[in-house]
């Protein structure tokens, strides 16, 4: 019975999570957001309704969208050597910049430098839960560490792509600075 109420209760919290979301109640969200933290069930609900709204917007994985990046800047810009980094991001990663990071706490910066070396490869979509069953994997209990871990994870999985786009911005106006072509256009008027 106690079950039953449980999972009536997670089922009205989802349907609640998606009014939130569709009215942008951003207050009402982080409630139930805070309410996953203590419930992996409804923590899990609340991954596979962003997974469906990701995919029905069209959002794909970052490891997907990095691909299709690479394959449009082979096709645009296949004269010029454009170096992209598609290596997918390992826990050993994630862990040295969070060994080397003040802000965190001793801890965290401890528990990170005893995972430098492991070259556990991070999933595509980085949810709390897929955060958790790394946690598990690693015998990491510590709830803080591994949501420093996924911020930290994910910031350097959204810096990976900026940095793509910079390089190729970069190169772009070098080219422009140096067409011989824009140089004769203006001699010519």
């Amino acid at each position: 019975m106690e079950k039953e109420s449980l999972q009536n209760s997670n089922r009205w919290m989802i349907y609640q999570y998606i009014q939130a979301l569709d009215s942008g109640d951003i207050d009402h969200l982080e409630h139930i957001l805070q309410m996953a933290q203590h419930d992996a069930e409804l923590d899990r609900m609340i991954s596979e309704v962003n997974e469906e709204y990701a995919s029905e917007l069209g959002l794909t994985p970052l490891a997907q969208t990095s691909i299709k990046v690479q394959e449009l800047l082979e096709k645009y810009f296949i004269q010029e050597e454009v170096v992209v980094d598609i290596q997918p991001l390992t826990v050993g990663d994630v862990a040295a910049r969070m060994a080397g990071d003040q802000g965190l706490p001793k801890n965290h910066r401890e528990i990170g430098k005893s995972l430098l070396n492991n070259p556990l490869v991070l999933p595509e979509w980085l949810s709390l839960q897929a955060v958790r069953q790394i946690g598990a994997i690693l015998r990491l209990a510590d709830e803080r560490f591994l949501r420093s871990f996924r911020d930290t994870a994910l910031q350097m999985m959204m810096g990976r792509g900026q940095a793509q786009m910079a390089a190729t911005r970069a190169k772009r106006s070098r080219r422009k600075i140096s067409s011989p072509n824009t140089v004769k256009a203006r001699d010519k008027k």
